[in-house]
């Protein structure tokens, strides 16, 4: 085998445009995907970083939460304590004004019925007094008639 002139022409045409394309085409491409990947891949840890962010944002959140809803269950609690002693005193002054109120009724009514009983004795002693005059008139009347008829 017999190596031909134009086979080591044609072969150093092919290294040249080879060396030729490698600068001018394939370095280029070459940098733009090194490029590219180095985006990506800082892309993906900035994602990266972003996400473990949101992560511990998210915990605080629901710490944030949970404190937030113990001192609200406290807090109602509370409110619920302070309503029921309120009630309970509003409970206890109106029993306390009842009280008083049906003491004083009854005072009243204790007054009402001794100035009953008095108006009642001045009465009947005036009604006894009536019967009484009453009957000594009838009496005096019969003794009257007996006399006239004794006299007649």
């Amino acid at each position: 085998m017999e190596i031909d002139g134009t086979l080591l022409i044609q072969l150093a045409i092919f290294l040249l445009v080879l060396t030729g394309l490698s600068q001018l085409l394939l370095s280029p491409v070459l940098r733009l995907l090194q490029e590219r990947e180095q985006v990506t891949e800082g892309m993906q840890q900035e994602a990266q970083q972003m996400f473990a962010q949101a992560q511990l944002l998210r915990q605080q959140v629901q710490q944030t939460l949970t404190t937030a809803r113990r001192k609200g269950l406290h807090v109602q609690r509370q409110l619920v304590v302070q309503g029921e002693q309120l009630r309970q005193e509003a409970i206890d002054k109106s029993r306390q004004q009842s009280a008083h109120k049906l003491h004083e009724a009854r005072q009243q009514q204790r007054q009402e019925v001794a100035q009953c009983h008095k108006v009642l004795q001045q009465r009947t002693q005036q009604m006894s007094q009536q019967v009484v005059n009453c009957l000594t008139d009838v009496k005096n009347m019969k003794k009257q008639n007996k006399q006239e008829q004794q006299h007649a």
